[in-house]
Protein backbone atom coordinates (compact mmCIF):
# COMPACT_ATOMS: atom_id res chain seq x y z
CA UNK A 1 0.00 0.00 0.00
CA UNK A 2 1.26 3.49 -0.82
CA UNK A 3 1.86 5.52 2.35
CA UNK A 4 2.71 9.06 3.32
CA UNK A 5 4.27 9.70 6.72
CA UNK A 6 4.32 13.31 7.91
CA UNK A 7 6.63 14.52 10.67
CA UNK A 8 5.30 17.55 12.50
CA UNK A 9 7.45 20.32 13.97
CA UNK A 10 6.80 23.28 16.22
CA UNK A 11 7.77 25.77 13.48
CA UNK A 12 5.15 24.97 10.85
CA UNK A 13 1.45 25.77 10.65
CA UNK A 14 -0.86 23.98 8.21
CA UNK A 15 -4.33 22.49 8.15
CA UNK A 16 -6.06 19.57 6.47
CA UNK A 17 -8.71 19.70 3.80
CA UNK A 18 -11.88 17.85 4.82
CA UNK A 19 -11.30 14.78 2.61
CA UNK A 20 -7.66 14.51 3.59
CA UNK A 21 -8.39 14.70 7.31
CA UNK A 22 -10.62 11.62 6.97
CA UNK A 23 -7.73 9.51 5.66
CA UNK A 24 -5.20 10.74 8.24
CA UNK A 25 -4.09 8.84 11.31
CA UNK A 26 -2.69 11.06 14.04
CA UNK A 27 -0.18 8.81 15.77
CA UNK A 28 0.60 9.99 19.30
CA UNK A 29 1.35 6.93 21.44
CA UNK A 30 3.59 8.01 24.33
CA UNK A 31 5.52 4.74 24.07
CA UNK A 32 7.00 6.11 20.83
CA UNK A 33 7.89 9.46 22.42
CA UNK A 34 11.24 10.57 23.82
CA UNK A 35 12.16 8.55 26.90
CA UNK A 36 13.08 11.77 28.73
CA UNK A 37 9.39 12.76 28.66
CA UNK A 38 8.17 9.51 30.23
CA UNK A 39 7.13 9.13 33.82
CA UNK A 40 9.09 6.74 36.06
CA UNK A 41 6.21 4.26 35.72
CA UNK A 42 6.37 4.44 31.91
CA UNK A 43 10.14 3.93 31.97
CA UNK A 44 9.78 0.85 34.19
CA UNK A 45 7.03 -0.58 31.94
CA UNK A 46 9.21 0.04 28.86
CA UNK A 47 12.20 -1.70 30.44
CA UNK A 48 10.07 -4.73 31.32
CA UNK A 49 8.36 -4.94 27.91
CA UNK A 50 11.54 -4.26 25.91
CA UNK A 51 13.41 -6.96 27.84
CA UNK A 52 10.76 -9.44 26.74
CA UNK A 53 11.56 -8.66 23.10
CA UNK A 54 15.35 -8.68 23.39
CA UNK A 55 15.97 -5.75 21.06
CA UNK A 56 14.45 -2.33 21.78
CA UNK A 57 13.97 -1.69 18.06
CA UNK A 58 11.70 -4.75 17.87
CA UNK A 59 9.64 -3.37 20.77
CA UNK A 60 9.20 0.01 19.06
CA UNK A 61 8.25 -1.80 15.86
CA UNK A 62 5.61 -3.76 17.78
CA UNK A 63 4.18 -0.56 19.33
CA UNK A 64 4.17 1.22 15.96
CA UNK A 65 2.33 -1.72 14.38
CA UNK A 66 -0.22 -1.72 17.21
CA UNK A 67 -0.88 1.96 16.53
CA UNK A 68 -1.17 1.45 12.78
CA UNK A 69 -3.47 -1.56 13.30
CA UNK A 70 -6.02 0.73 14.97
CA UNK A 71 -6.59 2.54 11.65
CA UNK A 72 -4.95 0.40 8.96
CA UNK A 73 -6.88 1.88 6.03
CA UNK A 74 -5.53 5.39 6.63
CA UNK A 75 -2.68 6.11 4.23
CA UNK A 76 -1.46 9.40 5.72
CA UNK A 77 0.14 9.19 9.16
CA UNK A 78 1.04 12.35 11.06
CA UNK A 79 3.42 12.05 14.00
CA UNK A 80 6.20 13.73 15.93
CA UNK A 81 9.75 12.78 14.95
CA UNK A 82 11.55 10.64 17.52
CA UNK A 83 14.55 8.33 17.27
CA UNK A 84 12.30 5.32 17.88
CA UNK A 85 10.02 6.26 14.99
CA UNK A 86 13.10 6.87 12.83
CA UNK A 87 14.29 3.32 13.60
CA UNK A 88 10.89 1.84 12.73
CA UNK A 89 10.48 3.81 9.49
CA UNK A 90 14.05 3.02 8.45
CA UNK A 91 13.13 -0.64 8.59
CA UNK A 92 9.80 -0.19 6.81
CA UNK A 93 11.11 2.02 4.02
CA UNK A 94 14.58 0.64 3.35
CA UNK A 95 13.90 -2.95 4.31
CA UNK A 96 16.57 -3.28 6.99
CA UNK A 97 17.62 -1.96 10.36
CA UNK A 98 20.12 0.92 10.14
CA UNK A 99 23.58 0.81 11.69
CA UNK A 100 23.96 2.16 15.20
CA UNK A 101 26.22 5.08 16.13
CA UNK A 102 29.38 2.95 16.20
CA UNK A 103 28.59 1.56 12.76
CA UNK A 104 27.66 -1.93 13.93
CA UNK A 105 24.41 -3.33 12.60
CA UNK A 106 21.66 -3.40 15.17
CA UNK A 107 20.24 -6.53 13.60
CA UNK A 108 20.97 -8.55 10.50
CA UNK A 109 17.25 -8.83 9.79
CA UNK A 110 15.99 -7.99 6.31
CA UNK A 111 12.33 -7.33 5.64
CA UNK A 112 10.20 -6.51 2.62
CA UNK A 113 10.03 -2.71 2.39
CA UNK A 114 6.66 -1.03 1.97
CA UNK A 115 5.61 -0.79 -1.67
CA UNK A 116 5.96 2.96 -1.84
CA UNK A 117 6.31 5.29 1.12
CA UNK A 118 6.94 9.01 1.16
CA UNK A 119 8.12 10.69 4.35
CA UNK A 120 7.68 14.45 4.56
CA UNK A 121 8.08 17.38 6.86
CA UNK A 122 6.79 20.83 6.01
CA UNK A 123 8.47 24.15 6.70
CA UNK A 124 7.81 27.80 5.88
CA UNK A 125 10.19 30.28 4.31
CA UNK A 126 12.54 31.99 6.75
CA UNK A 127 10.56 35.22 6.38
CA UNK A 128 7.25 33.54 7.27
CA UNK A 129 8.84 31.55 10.09
CA UNK A 130 10.28 34.73 11.61
CA UNK A 131 7.38 37.11 11.01
CA UNK A 132 4.13 35.17 10.94
CA UNK A 133 4.47 32.49 13.55
CA UNK A 134 2.40 33.39 16.59
CA UNK A 135 4.21 31.85 19.55
CA UNK A 136 5.90 33.93 22.24
CA UNK A 137 9.45 33.36 21.01
CA UNK A 138 11.50 35.91 19.13
CA UNK A 139 11.98 35.67 15.36
CA UNK A 140 15.60 34.66 15.94
CA UNK A 141 14.56 31.84 18.28
CA UNK A 142 12.02 30.56 15.73
CA UNK A 143 14.63 30.59 12.97
CA UNK A 144 17.09 28.78 15.24
CA UNK A 145 14.47 26.07 15.97
CA UNK A 146 13.77 25.74 12.25
CA UNK A 147 17.52 25.38 11.58
CA UNK A 148 17.77 22.72 14.31
CA UNK A 149 14.90 20.74 12.76
CA UNK A 150 16.39 21.00 9.27
CA UNK A 151 19.80 19.92 10.56
CA UNK A 152 18.20 16.93 12.27
CA UNK A 153 16.22 15.99 9.17
CA UNK A 154 19.26 16.21 6.89
CA UNK A 155 20.51 13.07 8.67
CA UNK A 156 17.33 11.19 7.72
CA UNK A 157 18.03 10.13 4.14
CA UNK A 158 14.49 8.99 3.36
CA UNK A 159 12.85 12.26 4.52
CA UNK A 160 11.87 15.07 2.15
CA UNK A 161 11.41 18.59 3.44
CA UNK A 162 8.91 20.74 1.59
CA UNK A 163 8.37 24.48 1.90
CA UNK A 164 4.74 25.54 2.10
CA UNK A 165 3.07 28.90 2.75
CA UNK A 166 2.07 29.77 6.28
CA UNK A 167 -1.30 28.22 7.30
CA UNK A 168 -1.44 26.19 4.08
CA UNK A 169 -4.35 23.79 3.57
CA UNK A 170 -3.14 20.31 2.61
CA UNK A 171 -5.36 18.60 0.07
CA UNK A 172 -5.58 15.16 -1.51
CA UNK A 173 -4.51 16.63 -4.84
CA UNK A 174 -1.48 18.43 -3.39
CA UNK A 175 -0.21 15.31 -1.61
CA UNK A 176 -0.96 13.13 -4.63
CA UNK A 177 1.18 15.46 -6.76
CA UNK A 178 4.00 15.36 -4.17
CA UNK A 179 3.79 11.58 -4.11
CA UNK A 180 3.85 11.28 -7.92
CA UNK A 181 6.81 13.66 -8.22
CA UNK A 182 8.84 11.40 -5.93
CA UNK A 183 8.06 8.08 -7.65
Amino acid sequence: MDMIYLFTTDVCCYRYGHDLRARTQFLSDRRLDYRERWTDEEKARFDAEAAAYGEQVDWFHKVFNECRDREPDKTLVEMDYTMSIDAVLSERIRGYYPADIEGNPILEKKIQPETRALVLSFFHSDKETAERYFDASTPEERLARKADWLTCFLRVDYLKTVEIPYDFTLTEEYLRDLFKSNF
